[in-house]
Order: structure tokens, then sequence, then C-alpha cells
């Protein structure tokens, strides 16, 4: 598969990432039927697959620049460790506070990544390629957000853990998460959207 069809599928996987949540929002019931709960399992696991696969083609297109090559080695890193510790062997032996709390740090350091990825990215973005540039942008400052989401998340378990403190969020706090949640994937879908135009249709 190559990074055309990969850049598609992409979409497509972040896109079901969007409905996944949307389900679980409005027709929570529905997860409960376990032949659903099978196949959102193996269609996430393919989604996790994807990412991995576009990465990794993306890192083959983008390597000359010494910078982008060194931090997605690193994202990929973390992305396949973090489908690692997502299998039911290694999460029962590990637990459920190391599992948890791996994956709050990985989550973090990823944030970090992903923004410094689209930083330097950025700066390789040909003058007056204005669609993609501003794509670009949009998502950098959507990923800023993430960074703050995962740094706080990070800390409220670190407490929970250390203190027993278990916070307790109001509906309105959980609503603007969920919403910021959608605009950032929207964002990404639209990146994506102007990278796989950027490189193979405006040639």
């Amino acid at each position: 598969m190559n990074l055309k069809n990969i850049t598609i599928a992409m979409m497509i996987s972040i896109g079901y990432e969007i409905v996944i949540n949307l389900s679980h929002l409005f027709i929570p019931s529905l997860f409960n039927i376990s032949s659903v709960h099978g196949i959102t399992r193996m269609l996430s696991l393919i989604a996790g697959v994807v990412i991995i696969l576009f990465l990794f083609l993306f890192y083959s297109e983008e390597k000359a620049n010494t910078k982008l090559g060194t931090v997605l080695k690193i994202v990929l890193g973390c992305i396949v460790l973090h489908l690692i510790l997502r299998l039911p062997a290694i999460r029962e032996i590990m637990g459920f506070k190391t599992i948890r709390m791996t994956e709050e740090v990985i989550g973090f350091v990823n944030a970090v990544l992903l923004f410094a990825l689209l930083i330097i990215y950025k700066q390789g973005i040909p003058a007056g390629k204005k669609p993609i540039k501003q794509a670009a942008d949009f998502v950098t400052v959507m990923l800023s957000i993430g960074i703050i989401k995962s740094l706080s998340s990070l800390i409220t378990f670190t407490r929970f853990v250390l203190f027993g403190t278990e916070v307790v969020f109001p509906p309105a706090f959980l609503n603007v998460m969920f919403i910021l949640f959608l605009i950032t994937h929207v964002s990404i879908i639209y990146f994506l959207y102007r990278y796989y135009q950027f490189k193979f249709t405006e040639k």
C-alpha cells in the first residue's frame, strides 16, 4: 500500500474514531452487545495499524528532513508501545494503575511530539501553498490544546495514584472536552485532505 492510498485510509480511520465516540455518547447501550463490542475492537485494531502504516510511509516520504524523521521515529515507537499496552495479557500482568499511568505518560509525550512534528513540517511547506499551510496552522493550534489536556489528565491521575484524590468533573467540562476532541479530529482530517491534494493532485 502506498502513501496515497494510506492517506485516504487514515482519514477514514479518524472519521471512524469520531463515529465511535459519538455512538458511545448517544447510543451507549449499543456497546453492551457482545458482537458489536467484538467488531469495534477489531476495527480499532485496524485503525491503529493504519496509523502506524501512515506514519511509516510519511516518514519514508519526508525523511530527508532529519529533524522530522527523528520525531517521527519516536512517535511511531510511542504508538506501537500504546498498542502493546492494549493487549489483554499485558494489561493483566501490569495491573490497572501501572497500565493507566504508562498510557498517560505516553499520551502526554505523544501530544508534545505531534505538536513538534507539525511545527517542523510547516517550516518545509513551499511558499504559495496556502491551503496546506492553513490546515497545518489549524491542526497545530488544536494539538497545542491537546498538550494541555494530556498534561492535565496526567496530573489528575498521578494525584489519584499518590493521594487517592479522585476528581469528579462537571458535565459542562466533559462536554467542552468532547467538543475539543471533535474539532481536533476534524482538523486532522482536514490537514490530511490538504496533504493529499498537495502531494498527489497539485502536480
